[in-house]
């Protein structure tokens, strides 16, 4: 868990994953909580790693792939941050 925790850690400071790092602004952004139903962000899903929330890896893949689906839902299919979202679903797979 410490290097898993970790290596998400470091993704989270990456440029790409920069939007994905810390929960949206839902004051900020218009909409957005009106149509994702449950945010997800790397901040939260370190919390949830570190207080042992995970009872497998396939709840970690899945909060994981709700980042990207949310994204992708809220966004233009073509815009910048659905092209980082992909990068992001990249770098996931890869940890």
């Amino acid at each position: 868990r410490r290097r898993l925790g970790a290596a998400l850690e470091a993704l989270s400071k990456e440029r790409f994953a920069a939007s994905f790092a810390a929960p949206v602004d839902l004051a900020a952004v218009y909409g957005y909580g009106a149509t994702v139903a449950l945010p997800m962000d790397l901040a939260l899903i370190l919390r949830r790693l570190e207080g042992n929330y995970y009872r497998g890896a396939r709840a970690l893949a899945h909060d994981c792939h709700l980042i990207i689906v949310n994204c992708l839902k809220f966004n233009l299919e073509d815009s910048g941050i659905a092209r980082q979202s992909q990068r992001l679903a990249s770098a996931l797979a890869e940890v």
